[in-house]
């Protein structure tokens, strides 16, 4: 879900503004939340709390107002009086993300996300539009490849997704502001389907030039589902950004929904390898005073016997004079000769860590998403397998 708040931040910038280049500052002067991620809080606050989702999108459009809601649904807002509004606009698929992560089947996943659109979208493109983004993202967290999401999504709800991102720049204008669910969707959809990682589906989206919030709140939804998450940096930006109450709102639903994988990464101090493993393997085995040294190295060390290879590996640590960065893996000298008090982060690295995380604590959640990644990549393998591909 921090993946589409994220996108909706990053794309704020730009709604009056249009960039036609990928290469901006991802958060420009004046980035902040509007309603995209307003109402996909209230998503998540109705889920979590097993509330009416009309009745919590009013709460949440009240409380903070003034955030680029639409007319109709500010109309839609004050009146409450229960009558859906008939729109056919994109606010239902841009606020669906939450119904990805939080339902256990496709079906009712489907079914909530017709539910969280009927109070403002009570319309065939508006209910097609919330069901076409919630599948994409319970496919891609599921570990779906992107050629069965893009089959499923073409199938079911009949959204032209073989059009290449390249062509959809060049159409330009012709899409400029038009913000209906089967004009933003698709194109949405195929900026992350198109994309290498979270950042660069962000960055597509954002330089189509059209409706760069939604889109990007849309594309930036599905893109942390399949990639396994949002960087840390781009996260915790986007946390600063948020008021007290939407913050908690955040972490509730990631504690109930991202919970952690019970597993361990790190990057081996004596060759720069990323190893993921199980605690309940040999994890325990491998942490040796001065850093991380994966099985690998161990066992050259140790012919083979993992215990005396970590033997040799602790006096190698004590007497090497570089480490591996965690975040680059590039070698570096630590800025004294106390083994950890670089915590594993090479100087240019550390120029990236947030203000308001330590270097330990920003470990700690980039652990959290590498894990997240392998799990997914590990999914898609197996998808993969089974299906012969």
């Amino acid at each position: 879900m921090i993946g589409a708040i994220s996108g909706d931040v990053i794309g704020s910038v730009f709604e009056h503004n249009l960039s036609k280049n990928s290469h901006f500052p991802l958060f420009g002067d004046g980035a902040t939340f509007t309603d995209d991620t307003i109402l996909t809080l209230a998503v998540a606050e109705a889920i979590l709390k097993k509330k009416d989702y009309g009745d919590t999108m009013r709460e949440f459009c009240l409380r903070h107002a003034n955030r680029g809601y639409g007319s109709r649904f500010k109309q839609w807002a004050k009146s409450w009086d229960n009558m859906p509004s008939d729109s056919f606009g994109n606010g239902s698929a841009m606020r669906v993300a939450p119904v990805g992560w939080a339902f256990k089947t496709l079906e009712t996943v489907l079914a909530e996300a017709e539910k969280s659109a009927k109070p403002t979208h009570n319309t065939p493109e508006g209910i097609k539009g919330a069901k076409a983004v919630a599948a994409s993202v319970y496919m891609a967290r599921e570990g779906e490849v992107k050629a069965t999401i893009k089959a499923y999504i073409e199938s079911a709800y009949g959204y032209d997704l073989s059009i290449p991102y390249e062509t959809l720049r060049r159409l330009g204008e012709s899409y400029n502001f038009e913000p209906t669910c089967e004009k933003t969707v698709p194109p949405a959809m195929i900026c992350f389907l198109d994309s290498t990682d979270y950042e660069d589906a962000v960055r597509k989206a954002v330089s189509l030039g059209w409706d760069s919030d939604t889109m990007a709140c849309i594309t930036g939804g599905i893109a942390e589902a399949y990639y396994g998450g949002v960087p840390v940096e781009i996260e915790e930006r986007v946390l600063s950004i948020l008021p007290p109450d939407l913050k908690i709102v955040v972490e509730d639903f990631k504690k109930q929904y991202f919970g952690d994988l019970r597993s361990w990464a790190g990057v081996c101090q004596l060759c720069g390898a990323f190893e993921f493993i199980s605690c309940m393997a040999v994890g325990y085995m491998t942490s040796v005073p001065g850093g991380f040294v994966c099985v690998g190295c161990l066992q050259k060390l140790g012919n083979r016997d993992v215990n005396i290879g970590r033997v040799h590996a602790r006096d190698i640590l004590k007497k090497q004079n570089h480490r591996f960065c965690y975040v680059c893996r590039q070698q570096f000298e630590p800025l004294s000769d106390k083994p950890l008090s670089t915590k594993g982060v090479c100087p240019h690295c550390s120029n990236s860590i947030p203000a308001a995380l330590s270097a330990t604590e920003y470990l700690e959640k980039r652990n959290k998403l590498l894990r997240r990644q392998q799990h997914q990549e590990w999914l898609r393998g197996l998808k993969n397998k089974a299906t012969g591909q």
